[in-house]
Protein backbone atom coordinates (compact mmCIF):
# COMPACT_ATOMS: atom_id res chain seq x y z
CA UNK A 1 0.00 0.00 0.00
CA UNK A 2 1.03 3.55 -0.59
CA UNK A 3 2.82 4.79 2.38
CA UNK A 4 1.31 8.33 2.03
CA UNK A 5 -2.01 6.60 2.48
CA UNK A 6 -1.00 4.38 5.27
CA UNK A 7 0.55 7.24 7.26
CA UNK A 8 -2.88 9.34 6.53
CA UNK A 9 -5.31 6.56 7.87
CA UNK A 10 -3.18 6.34 10.55
CA UNK A 11 -3.19 9.70 11.35
CA UNK A 12 -7.23 9.91 10.58
CA UNK A 13 -8.11 6.91 12.46
CA UNK A 14 -8.08 8.32 15.92
CA UNK A 15 -9.40 11.59 15.13
CA UNK A 16 -12.10 10.07 13.92
CA UNK A 17 -12.34 7.68 16.73
CA UNK A 18 -12.20 10.48 19.45
CA UNK A 19 -14.58 12.57 17.48
CA UNK A 20 -17.29 9.47 17.01
CA UNK A 21 -16.20 9.17 21.03
CA UNK A 22 -17.07 12.53 21.54
CA UNK A 23 -19.92 13.01 20.00
CA UNK A 24 -21.91 9.59 21.12
CA UNK A 25 -20.99 10.52 24.85
CA UNK A 26 -23.01 13.63 24.24
CA UNK A 27 -25.20 12.23 22.62
CA UNK A 28 -25.83 9.97 25.53
CA UNK A 29 -26.98 12.63 28.06
CA UNK A 30 -30.66 12.92 26.77
CA UNK A 31 -31.32 8.98 27.80
CA UNK A 32 -30.72 10.32 31.39
CA UNK A 33 -33.78 12.26 30.90
CA UNK A 34 -35.84 10.19 29.44
CA UNK A 35 -35.28 7.05 32.46
CA UNK A 36 -39.39 7.71 33.58
CA UNK A 37 -40.32 6.15 30.57
CA UNK A 38 -37.41 4.16 29.80
CA UNK A 39 -36.01 2.91 32.95
CA UNK A 40 -32.34 2.42 32.09
CA UNK A 41 -29.47 4.44 29.71
CA UNK A 42 -29.62 3.90 26.01
CA UNK A 43 -26.69 2.13 24.70
CA UNK A 44 -25.11 3.41 21.29
CA UNK A 45 -26.29 -0.06 19.23
CA UNK A 46 -29.60 0.98 20.64
CA UNK A 47 -29.80 5.12 19.54
CA UNK A 48 -28.31 3.71 16.33
CA UNK A 49 -31.43 1.51 15.95
CA UNK A 50 -33.68 4.16 16.90
CA UNK A 51 -32.33 6.46 14.46
CA UNK A 52 -32.37 3.45 11.35
CA UNK A 53 -35.98 3.00 12.54
CA UNK A 54 -36.77 6.63 12.27
CA UNK A 55 -34.90 7.12 8.66
CA UNK A 56 -37.14 4.44 7.74
CA UNK A 57 -40.14 5.30 9.00
CA UNK A 58 -41.39 1.70 8.59
CA UNK A 59 -39.75 -1.37 8.20
CA UNK A 60 -39.59 -4.94 9.29
CA UNK A 61 -37.03 -6.45 11.17
CA UNK A 62 -35.21 -8.23 8.45
CA UNK A 63 -35.08 -4.87 6.82
CA UNK A 64 -33.28 -3.00 9.99
CA UNK A 65 -30.66 -5.95 10.36
CA UNK A 66 -29.88 -5.64 6.70
CA UNK A 67 -29.59 -1.64 7.55
CA UNK A 68 -26.92 -2.00 10.76
CA UNK A 69 -25.49 -5.15 9.02
CA UNK A 70 -26.34 -7.75 12.02
CA UNK A 71 -28.02 -11.01 12.09
CA UNK A 72 -32.25 -11.40 11.74
CA UNK A 73 -32.00 -12.64 15.61
CA UNK A 74 -29.64 -10.03 16.93
CA UNK A 75 -32.14 -7.13 14.95
CA UNK A 76 -35.24 -8.91 16.56
CA UNK A 77 -33.24 -8.71 20.68
CA UNK A 78 -32.52 -5.44 19.86
CA UNK A 79 -36.05 -4.38 18.83
CA UNK A 80 -37.09 -6.63 21.55
CA UNK A 81 -35.58 -4.56 24.31
CA UNK A 82 -36.50 -1.17 22.70
CA UNK A 83 -40.07 -2.63 22.83
CA UNK A 84 -40.20 -3.46 26.62
CA UNK A 85 -38.48 0.35 27.28
CA UNK A 86 -41.40 2.06 25.24
CA UNK A 87 -39.06 3.68 22.41
CA UNK A 88 -40.20 1.03 19.23
CA UNK A 89 -43.44 -0.15 18.62
CA UNK A 90 -44.08 -3.33 17.01
CA UNK A 91 -47.11 -4.12 14.65
CA UNK A 92 -48.48 -6.48 11.79
CA UNK A 93 -48.06 -5.73 8.57
CA UNK A 94 -50.89 -4.42 6.65
CA UNK A 95 -50.00 -6.15 3.34
CA UNK A 96 -48.55 -9.25 4.95
CA UNK A 97 -49.92 -10.86 8.28
CA UNK A 98 -46.61 -12.46 8.88
CA UNK A 99 -45.10 -9.77 8.88
CA UNK A 100 -43.48 -7.55 11.86
CA UNK A 101 -43.50 -3.44 10.88
CA UNK A 102 -41.04 -1.67 13.25
CA UNK A 103 -42.37 2.09 13.75
CA UNK A 104 -40.66 4.61 16.75
CA UNK A 105 -43.31 5.44 19.18
CA UNK A 106 -43.82 8.87 20.37
CA UNK A 107 -41.09 8.92 23.20
CA UNK A 108 -38.98 7.11 20.64
CA UNK A 109 -39.46 10.13 18.50
CA UNK A 110 -38.75 12.47 21.16
CA UNK A 111 -35.55 10.40 21.93
CA UNK A 112 -33.96 10.80 18.44
CA UNK A 113 -35.02 14.55 18.48
CA UNK A 114 -32.92 14.89 21.60
CA UNK A 115 -30.33 12.88 20.40
CA UNK A 116 -30.23 14.48 17.67
CA UNK A 117 -30.02 18.22 18.97
CA UNK A 118 -27.08 17.36 21.39
CA UNK A 119 -25.14 15.45 18.48
CA UNK A 120 -25.58 18.55 16.01
CA UNK A 121 -24.57 21.10 18.99
CA UNK A 122 -21.39 18.87 19.52
CA UNK A 123 -20.79 19.00 15.54
CA UNK A 124 -21.02 23.02 16.04
CA UNK A 125 -19.06 23.66 18.54
CA UNK A 126 -15.99 21.92 16.84
CA UNK A 127 -16.86 23.75 13.42
CA UNK A 128 -16.75 27.30 15.37
CA UNK A 129 -13.82 26.57 16.85
CA UNK A 130 -12.15 25.34 13.43
CA UNK A 131 -13.39 28.27 11.66
CA UNK A 132 -15.64 28.95 8.76
CA UNK A 133 -12.81 28.08 5.75
CA UNK A 134 -11.96 24.64 7.49
CA UNK A 135 -15.58 24.07 8.48
CA UNK A 136 -16.56 24.23 4.55
CA UNK A 137 -13.35 22.00 3.64
CA UNK A 138 -14.40 19.10 6.11
CA UNK A 139 -17.95 19.18 4.85
CA UNK A 140 -16.83 19.05 1.17
CA UNK A 141 -14.64 16.10 2.53
CA UNK A 142 -17.35 14.26 4.43
CA UNK A 143 -19.00 15.27 1.25
CA UNK A 144 -17.17 12.75 -0.68
CA UNK A 145 -16.99 10.09 1.48
CA UNK A 146 -20.59 9.97 1.37
CA UNK A 147 -20.48 9.75 -2.68
CA UNK A 148 -18.48 6.83 -2.18
CA UNK A 149 -20.06 5.31 0.19
CA UNK A 150 -23.83 5.53 -1.27
CA UNK A 151 -21.49 4.17 -4.56
CA UNK A 152 -20.72 0.86 -2.63
CA UNK A 153 -24.08 0.31 -1.27
CA UNK A 154 -25.73 0.54 -4.78
CA UNK A 155 -23.51 -1.91 -6.06
CA UNK A 156 -23.69 -3.83 -3.11
CA UNK A 157 -20.08 -3.49 -1.96
CA UNK A 158 -19.18 -3.51 1.82
CA UNK A 159 -17.51 -0.22 2.44
CA UNK A 160 -13.83 -0.46 3.54
CA UNK A 161 -13.85 -3.98 3.07
CA UNK A 162 -10.06 -4.56 1.62
CA UNK A 163 -7.18 -5.62 3.68
CA UNK A 164 -4.55 -2.88 5.12
CA UNK A 165 -1.01 -4.05 4.16
CA UNK A 166 2.32 -2.98 4.69
CA UNK A 167 4.96 -4.61 2.42
CA UNK A 168 3.72 -8.28 2.49
CA UNK A 169 2.37 -8.72 6.26
CA UNK A 170 -1.71 -7.45 6.93
CA UNK A 171 -1.54 -4.52 9.23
Amino acid sequence: MNDPLINQARLLHPVISRLRNLTMAKVLVPAESMADCAGAQLTIPQWNTLTVIREHKDMSVKDLAEAQHVSAPSASAMVERLVEMGFVVREPSRIDRREVRLTLSPAGNAGVDAMERHLLQSIIEILERIGPEAARQWVDVYEKIRVVLDEDEAVDRPSFGGRISQGSQAV
